[in-house]
């Protein structure tokens, strides 16, 4: 119960938000107000409506940089899979992957939120200038592990290995890869899968997949 001595406000955004806005709904005398801001309050386990707004907001560039995008995901996968192993290695090597036998599909993620993320935090007009520009054929991949390199966005492909990263349950305060996965594994869903009009994302990232990934991190 709260009085005017101890009363709470709780406050969370995004998937935290989502929290705060379920916990006051649950428990709406335990704390005195709930601040979500753009809370997503609806989970949704099959979330492929992330990948089809990622194909509408980068046509809003109109010099095709969704298919760009959706090319060289492709061309990066076809060189994983059925490239010998000197090609192979030298794509994880662009991106600086340490575990050279990292499974596909989590590589695959992490190629994918280079795009998903470039849009849903505001640099959707800056990659999609890289994109379209004359010069990225001549050497796509590594402009895009460029994008995704420490100049740039700063993402860690090794962050997505679930068997070397994610299974690792060594404390550490600045690493919360495992934790986030914990979460949407058995709490929130939201699995990021390909939409099956215009995927932007491999289609590998499907349901089985995720369900693969959360047995695979914690054993479900």
């Amino acid at each position: 119960m709260t009085t005017s001595s101890n009363d709470w406000l709780i406050v969370g955004g995004s998937y935290p938000g989502a929290l705060v806005a379920w916990f006051k709904n649950v428990y709406p005398d335990t704390v005195k107000a709930a601040w979500s801001s753009s809370g997503v309050i609806n989970a949704i386990e099959q979330y492929t409506e992330y990948d089809m707004d990622l194909y509408l907001q980068t046509q809003k560039n109109l010099g095709g940089c969704h298919q760009e995008i959706s090319d060289v995901t492709n061309d990066i996968q076809r060189i994983f899979l059925f490239g010998n192993t000197t090609e192979k290695n030298e794509l994880l090597t662009k991106f600086n992957v340490t575990n050279k036998n990292i499974d596909h599909a989590d590589f695959m993620s992490f190629i994918s939120d280079i795009w998903a993320g470039a849009v849903q935090y505001g640099n959707r007009t800056y990659v999609c200038t890289v994109l379209e520009h004359e010069w990225f054929d001549i050497a796509p991949i590594q402009i895009v592990a460029n994008l995704a390199g420490p100049d740039a966005f700063n993402m860690n492909a090794n962050e997505y290995d679930v068997e070397a990263y994610i299974t690792n349950t060594t404390v550490d305060e600045n690493k919360a890869s495992r934790q986030w996965s914990w979460q949407f594994c058995t709490e929130f869903g939201f699995f990021q899968q390909p939409n099956m009009m215009y995927p932007m994302r491999s289609l590998v990232l499907d349901h089985d997949y995720w369900i693969n990934y959360c047995k695979r991190s914690f054993s479900l």
